[in-house]
């Protein structure tokens, strides 16, 4: 049986990061709305997966090296952090209330001050 809940291997996969990143916007979240509004969230989880993406970069040892491959390892970990937190949210929801269903506002149909 595993000793670690969460470690430098599991955050290396796709899983581990969504699964990090969710558990601490999850856990900030009611500070994060205490101070700004909702949408705060969405950028905080961004902000949690590109951290726990440059750190795990920098500990595996791939932001070492040339220019070249620096730049190139920055580009795909800020393009992946992206990712991560689309889908870190998007889980978080999609598991919280799986029949949930944005409703609409209903649209004004007929005769009206607007409509003749």
């Amino acid at each position: 049986m595993p000793q670690e809940l969460i470690n430098i291997n599991y955050l290396k996969t796709l899983a581990g990061m969504v699964v990090a990143v969710n558990l601490l916007t999850q856990f900030f979240k009611g500070f994060i709305k205490k101070i700004f509004s909702d949408a705060a969230v969405r950028m905080a989880a961004w902000v949690f997966a590109i951290f726990i993406q440059f750190t795990v970069l920098y500990v595996d040892g791939q932001l070492g090296g040339s220019m070249k491959e620096t730049a190139a390892v920055l580009v795909t970990g800020f393009l992946n952090s992206i990712v991560i937190a689309l889908m870190a949210t998007g889980a978080y929801e999609h598991i919280t209330d799986p029949r949930a269903r944005k409703e609409k506002p209903p649209a004004v149909i007929g005769r009206g001050k607007y409509f003749r």
